[in-house]
């Protein structure tokens, strides 16, 4: 179970780090088509930590004495599933609002300085990921969690950077600005640290 998490959130990272690079470009919408399939495949990845999560509890439902021999780490909590299942709905949601821009010439894209602030969010919320696999994957040191909470401020900060270029666009870009950048706050809201 833990296994399927920690690669359900490095897929996660992957996926972010993807559309932080893409969107970094001049043309970098036309990935955006990529970047949708691969945050759909997400829901595969979650569907997996399920299964196994079901298997875990009836293991332990038919083996009660296993729980008591076992050795090793506590599975994760299931409110870490949950979490990132919310995380790959926004994550999701993301993907979807820039395959609609690029699909749909009627819409007018963000400012160039919006979508460079987006980036930023991306990045930083990518990095956040990448350091929850590997606190996920073993006992998680002090270091790892204070990169990650760095991490975390510093998305924050571009998060309030992205809402002021936002107030800044001209009303024509509204509908897709306010799209994305109420997806990235909610996104950097599941990532809040807990621990």
């Amino acid at each position: 179970m833990r296994d399927r998490l920690v690669r359900l959130v490095g897929e996660t990272a992957d996926v972010l780090g993807a559309m932080a690079e893409g969107l970094d470009t001049e043309d970098g919408l036309k990935h955006s088509e990529g970047w949708h399939r691969a945050a759909g495949n997400l829901t595969v990845s979650l569907q997996h930590v399920s299964e196994a999560r079901r298997w875990a509890m009836e293991g332990s439902r038919w083996n009660p004495g296993g729980r008591l021999r076992r050795t090793g780490p506590r599975p994760p909590a299931f409110a870490e599933d949950a979490r990132w299942g919310r995380v790959c709905t926004r994550v999701l949601a993301l993907t979807r609002t820039l395959k609609g821009l690029s699909d749909d010439s009627e819409l007018v894209p963000p400012s160039p300085d919006f979508l460079r602030l987006l980036c930023e969010v991306l990045e930083k919320a990518g990095h956040i990921c990448a350091v929850e696999s590997e606190l996920l994957s073993g006992p998680g040191t002090d270091e790892l969690r204070e990169s990650r909470d760095a991490a975390f401020r510093e998305a924050w900060s571009a998060i309030g950077s992205l809402t002021d270029a936002f107030h800044r666009q001209a009303p024509s870009t509204s509908a897709v600005g306010g799209e994305l950048l109420l997806e990235a706050r909610q996104l950097m809201t599941e990532l809040a640290p807990s621990t």
